[in-house]
């Protein structure tokens, strides 16, 4: 869980670090420099918040059920109806997700992300025998 000072900070201070922190990051040219200062800046339990609230939003556009979502990445039910709700009135959430979701087609043609092939053939596993089988050989 982010640990937050509870004493506020100012408006303008609060806007001159969110300023520096989204400057520092388009910064970043390559792909392990990014890694290798989020590994370090942030900590595991942040990187994992972030990254399943991401890969929520995705599910979520994907129309993946919200009892497969909850299942699959432990999460209440008023979180995911939050990130519907997120993803219905927030632009930027929009455009990450958006962004993901190219990513993750064209990553899918040269191979794509095994996490989201295992999701999708564990979902359909359910109902058919073909996914189980593939599921179960680990060719995804």
């Amino acid at each position: 869980m982010p640990r937050v000072s509870r004493i506020p900070v100012k408006k303008y201070v609060y806007k001159d670090l969110l300023d520096s922190f989204v400057n520092l990051i388009i910064d970043f040219r390559e792909e392990t420099e990014v890694k290798a200062f989020l590994n370090d800046f942030l900590t595991p339990e942040e990187k994992l918040m972030l990254s399943k609230r991401l890969i929520l939003a995705l599910m979520i556009k994907k129309n993946f059920s919200v009892e497969d979502i909850r299942g699959i990445l432990r999460v209440s039910k008023a979180t995911v109806h939050s990130m519907k709700h997120w993803l219905s009135f927030k632009k930027g959430i929009k455009i990450g997700v958006e962004k993901l979701r190219k990513r993750e087609e064209s990553k899918r043609k040269g191979g794509g992300n095994r996490f989201l092939k295992m999701l999708e053939l564990g979902l359909s596993a359910k109902r058919g025998m073909k996914a189980r089988a593939k599921l179960a050989s680990g060719d995804y």
